[in-house]
């Protein structure tokens, strides 16, 4: 079930950076990535409100059952992928971080490498990956005032449990 959070997950201690992406880019909006987005594609960001430097973003899929290799989490078909970009302040597209969409769980390793299943014998699975932009980019991923880092959706994904995916850097 999506939620609305009240207070952004944002904290800003020693020009740190710690926030869930959301449908507003403030991290006050929706902040799991949990909908039919198959007729209208729905984003996930972070609007630079400064010049920022995001390190790395950590992606949370938690779905019933266990998870499929064929599949977004358990059984979820993805016909467009998720695509990941960073766009300036007008909105264009400036460089896409996924050449190929990801269309199953597993081909967020290919970006990621550090991809873990969490399966505990009962209840539900969890998939957690952790993107360190600097292993492919050396100062990692640069925003100025006004710049988005996007995460787009175009399929459903109704059928997940959650579906997070949090954003970490400094200013």
């Amino acid at each position: 079930m999506a939620y609305t959070q009240a207070t952004p997950i944002n904290w800003l201690s020693n020009n740190m950076l710690v926030q869930q992406l959301s449908t507003n880019g403030d991290g006050t909006g929706t902040v799991e990535a949990i909908g039919d987005y198959s007729v209208a594609a729905e984003e996930f960001y972070i609007e630079a409100t400064r010049h920022c430097h995001l390190e790395q973003l950590t992606i949370k899929i938690e779905d019933v059952g266990s998870f499929d290799s064929g599949f977004y989490g358990n059984n979820v078909t993805l016909t467009n992928g998720i695509v990941v970009e960073k766009r300036n302040a007008a909105d264009v597209v400036q460089f896409n971080l996924t050449p190929f969409p990801i269309m199953k769980t597993a081909d967020w390793a290919a970006y990621c490498y550090d991809l873990t299943l969490f399966s505990w014998g009962a209840g539900n699975e969890t998939a957690a990956a952790r993107w360190q932009f600097s292993s492919f980019v050396k100062d990692g991923v640069q925003l100025s005032a006004g710049e988005k880092f996007v995460v787009r959706f175009n399929d459903d994904f109704s059928g997940l449990v959650r579906h997070e995916f949090l954003i970490e850097g400094n200013y």
